[in-house]
């Protein structure tokens, strides 16, 4: 689970919100503005013209108002995204050492993301024992129970890594209790079921990603619809259903470019590639592996 910076409206409504942003700006220079053309160009997923438009903001602006830190907000968590995460890290880092309640919880809890996503990648155990202290560092400064409900979706995440998966569906359930609608609610029904497709409870797990789809449907949530997808595939991956594996990757992938979700596709690719007996399926499989590794930029 990322920020809980989130889209709550369609592309084409992030496209006219850039173009009208652009023509205000280039008009009145007013810093709200000039935040909406990064925000627009942020949930357009075009990360790296995001990060300069609010970089050049940034310069702007007097770092003592709740602007500097939002636009802070949106940079680290611009690199996160692009996978850049020293980056991130240096900006989650300036907004915990920030004096603010809310600054500091975002600093925090962007720090700990971060540090559970290279665990992830690297393997190295280490990393989840600080993500782990962050998200405590950020329980001390939560103002209200959805905060608390969203450090511990985090730390479940944690968990769920680090193959500890029933603390990990205690944390999710703890979290569900406050999350009773919205995006947040739809993401972490979607991890909470994958926890429990690991343990092989498919049953439950199937009843938490229908709900998901429902909602992310319903409130057009293109990141939480992408993430059902991606844990839908993982279930049945795991039932050793690899044809339905692939058909809800493939759905998730072309939702989002998320490493994670771009990294199972490729593998369901290479498994039906050598399951299947029809040498042109098989070649094609095989074919968006390699494409998708090059992607990632593991070459062929």
């Amino acid at each position: 689970m990322e920020d809980g910076v989130q889209s709550l409206f369609s592309k084409n409504e992030y496209f006219e919100l850039l173009e009208k942003s652009i023509i205000c700006y280039e008009k009145t220079k007013d810093l709200e503005a000039g935040k909406d053309v990064g925000i627009a160009y942020y949930y357009l997923e075009e990360y790296d013209i995001a990060i300069g438009k609010f970089e050049d903001l940034i310069r702007l602006i007097n770092d003592k108002t709740d602007l500097y830190y939002e636009i802070l907000l949106y940079i680290a968590t611009s690199y996160g995204k692009m996978g850049y995460n020293e980056k991130a890290l240096v900006f989650y880092r300036k907004l915990a050492e920030s004096t603010r309640l809310q600054n500091k919880y975002n600093g925090h809890m962007g720090m700990g993301i971060v540090l559970t996503r290279i665990g992830k990648f690297s393997e190295n155990a280490s990393l989840f024992d600080l993500a782990l202290q962050e998200f405590e560092s950020a329980l001390g400064f939560c103002s209200n129970q959805k905060k608390i409900a969203a450090v511990h979706s985090n730390m479940a995440e944690v968990y769920q890594a680090i193959e500890k998966h029933e603390i990990a569906i205690s944390l999710y359930k703890k979290a569900l209790l406050v999350h009773k609608e919205g995006h947040w609610r739809a993401d972490t029904l979607n991890s909470l079921a994958l926890s429990l497709a690991y343990l092989k409870h498919f049953e439950e797990a199937l009843e938490c990603v229908d709900e998901a789809y429902a909602i992310s449907m319903s409130r057009n949530y293109q990141t939480s619809l992408a993430n059902n997808f991606y844990v839908q595939g993982i279930i049945h991956k795991l039932k050793d259903q690899c044809d339905r594996a692939y058909i809800f990757l493939n759905q998730a992938k072309n939702l989002s470019n998320e490493m994670g979700i771009l990294q199972e596709y490729a593998e369901i690719c290479y498994i039906l590639s050598e399951l299947e007996k029809d040498k042109v399926k098989s070649a094609y499989y095989k074919a968006e592996h390699d494409l998708i590794l090059k992607q990632l930029g593991g070459g062929a």
